[in-house]
């Protein structure tokens, strides 16, 4: 790690002008998470995160800004959910204690060693990029195209636990957590319940309910089935892979949007844990307070989802 490394930043100045003024918090916020990350940091994350603050200041044109704000924000979230489990007094293993290679964060759960791979999907490219919206003009949310953003994230890091569990790093009795944060996915923090994070990965459309044009009366509201998503290929992406027994190694998916900028409410509930019902290793509901849970229930011929605020 950097030679200095009792600060997060060795120019406060570019700090703020990368990160917006004191009143915004941004750089208050992630100078008090440092210390306490500290004992957690891999080797490189202080020079990347400073490398990163750096470039976003002196970026001048969208592209090197925007590539700047994604590499900080993977940064950023590694240590944002390793505070936050701290804060949940959860034992998160010290980067000292552990090996020196492999997924981003170790947790003790009692007697189940869990590891969590962090991942901060970007827009995509070609014809799938997820694009900002115009200011000032209507359009409609890229569900979709968000949603493959999510899923190409979810399989970039279980190709990961892969190569770790072959390397001997990850071990078969262990548990493993993909924690997303969709920060730099345009428009993907244009949401409603359950998150699209649930309905992707348990294969969900849109809320709907049925008009009986006899009686006139409606029946109770359900959630569609979307078992895939679309390319602009054609190619179909399974998008319910927790309702299938092909991921049983992966325990859940945390999930948030959040940033520097836009953080927690006060009471802390800003994360979103998805349950995997075919995993091997199934934490305990309740696990990650402060949090919301989703898990699945199969009522009549429409699914439905269980959550618990905890």
């Amino acid at each position: 790690m950097h030679s200095d490394e009792t600060e997060l930043f060795t120019d406060r100045t570019t700090a703020l002008a990368a990160l917006g003024p004191d009143e915004c918090g941004a750089v208050e916020h992630v100078e008090e998470l440092w210390p306490r990350f500290r004992p957690f940091a891999d080797h490189r994350f202080l020079d990347e995160f400073r490398a990163a603050v750096g470039a976003l200041e002196s970026a001048t044109e969208s592209t090197a800004r925007d590539r700047a704000f994604r590499g900080m924000q993977q940064r950023y979230w590694e240590m944002y959910l390793a505070c936050g489990l701290l804060d949940r007094g959860i034992r998160v293993v010290p980067f000292d204690e552990r090996p020196s290679s492999g997924p981003d964060i170790l947790v003790e759960l009692e007697s189940t060693r869990l590891w969590i791979e962090c991942i901060v999907p970007e827009p995509g490219q070609s014809a799938d990029a997820v694009i900002e919206p115009s200011e000032g003009r209507a359009t409609s949310v890229p569900d979709e195209g968000i949603g493959l953003r999510l899923l190409s994230a979810v399989r970039e890091k279980r190709k990961r636990f892969r190569e770790y569990v072959d390397d001997g790093i990850v071990h078969p009795t262990d548990a493993q957590v993909i924690a997303i944060n969709g920060r730099c996915v345009p428009s993907a923090n244009t949401d409603f319940e359950p998150p699209r994070i649930v309905r992707v990965l348990y294969g969900m459309g849109f809320p709907a309910a049925d008009y009986d044009r006899t009686t006139g009366e409606w029946s109770d509201g359900y959630m569609t089935a979307r078992r895939d998503l679309v390319r602009a290929s054609g190619v179909p992406v399974q998008a319910h892979l927790f309702a299938t027994n092909d991921a049983t190694e992966l325990s859940g998916v945390i999930y948030s949007w959040l940033d520097p900028w836009n953080r927690a409410r006060d009471d802390g509930r800003d994360l979103i844990y998805v349950a995997n019902a075919g995993a091997t290793h199934r934490l305990p509901v309740g696990w990650l307070t402060r949090a919301c849970h989703y898990e699945p229930k199969i009522q009549g011929r429409h699914g439905d989802l269980v959550s618990h605020d905890v």
